[in-house]
């Protein structure tokens, strides 16, 4: 025989052999049923994440571009407290809230004030005609069906125009769902 000849035979008896080891005495494996346990935390970065987001779809919407293509003065925004209306409690919502804001102060678009310096710019006459004020908060909705428990947290951001008398009406809003999924043991 040749060399060419046995290392012919040589991979043909190996390639008839694989089919053989691949089997298992016991048959397919299967994960223990009820021995996990699923939170339905958020991950901090999860929210951030959505945060950001949210302030960049924002940008691209143009409420908040200068209207004269740059030349004047940025808006001025105020971004209330990030309300947490979740169950979850380890929601660092002043790290939310400066997220917010860094996209916007970044941007170029926006210079950031908290929501009392409003009123002391409004009184001084050096509030930007341009002025808004951000609300961001996050809630749950929870289905079940069967063992499957299924929670959906929300992400909403609202831009309010600032009117200094009370009055603001509410010009884009929009949110994230972030889902979790789980099923319970028999």
């Amino acid at each position: 025989m040749t060399t060419k000849t046995i290392a012919t035979l040589g991979i043909a008896g190996m390639l008839l052999a694989l089919p053989a080891c691949q089997t298992d005495a016991f048959g397919p494996r299967e994960q223990a049923r009820g021995t996990e346990v699923t939170t339905h935390g958020l991950d901090v970065q999860d929210i951030e994440r959505a945060a950001i987001e949210l302030s960049e779809s924002l940008i691209q919407s143009n409420y908040v571009t200068r209207a004269d293509g740059g030349a004047g003065e940025p808006a001025a925004i105020a971004v209330n407290r990030f309300v947490n209306n979740s169950s979850q409690v380890n929601i660092d919502r002043d790290r939310v809230t400066n997220r917010i804001m860094q996209v916007f102060v970044n941007s170029g678009q926006a210079i950031g004030y908290e929501p009392a310096d409003f009123e002391t710019l409004a009184s001084r006459g050096t509030l930007p005609d341009r002025s808004y004020i951000l609300n961001a908060k996050i809630y749950e909705d929870v289905a079940e069906s069967g063992r499957t428990l299924q929670v959906s947290y929300i992400f909403q951001m609202q831009l309010l125009r600032y009117s200094g008398d009370g009055v603001n009406p509410q010009i884009w809003i929009e949110e994230r769902r972030l889902t979790t999924e789980s099923r319970r043991p028999r």
